[in-house]
């Protein structure tokens, strides 16, 4: 009973940062393989009596041993020279295209990621000055505060 608590508690942790689109399920099985379940925004995880359901891939649940998630945000490189789709006005980001938008602190932790439309802004006034990379969608770049 604990172990299905458990894992019904991280796989909807997992439905609330899934829409990176980078979430992966890794579910060891007792015979020594192992499923690799990618999620997205609109993976549908259902719990039957014996079994648990990851939008057409069943598992068993009494051959689980035990699983894994992942989440990928890293930023694979920066854009240094390239127009950026925000301008930097004050403690504000200001965003000339509809996009998903992460900021990171130069150490990688995620600070806030979220969806942002043309012409919307994103405050920056409470992050201590220094410098943070901003992912929108899958383009990378620098500013500091």
């Amino acid at each position: 009973m604990k172990k299905s608590l458990l894992f019904a508690f991280i796989l909807c942790a997992a439905q609330l940062v899934s829409a990176a689109g980078f979430n992966t399920v890794v579910v060891s099985m007792k015979d020594g393989t192992s499923k690799n379940i990618h999620l997205t925004e609109t993976s549908q995880i259902t719990f039957t009596g014996t079994a648990i359901d990851f939008g057409g891939t069943s598992v068993n649940r009494a051959n689980i041993v035990k699983f894994a998630y992942t989440f990928d945000s890293s930023v694979a490189s920066i854009n240094a020279n390239a127009q950026k789709p925000f301008n930097k006005i004050g403690d504000e980001l200001v965003f000339n295209t509809a996009a998903i938008v992460a900021l990171f602190s130069i150490d990688g932790r995620m600070i806030t990621r979220q969806a942002v439309q043309s012409g919307s802004s994103l405050s920056i006034s409470s992050l201590a000055n220094g410098v943070y990379i901003v992912k929108v969608n899958n383009s990378s770049y620098k500013i500091a505060k």
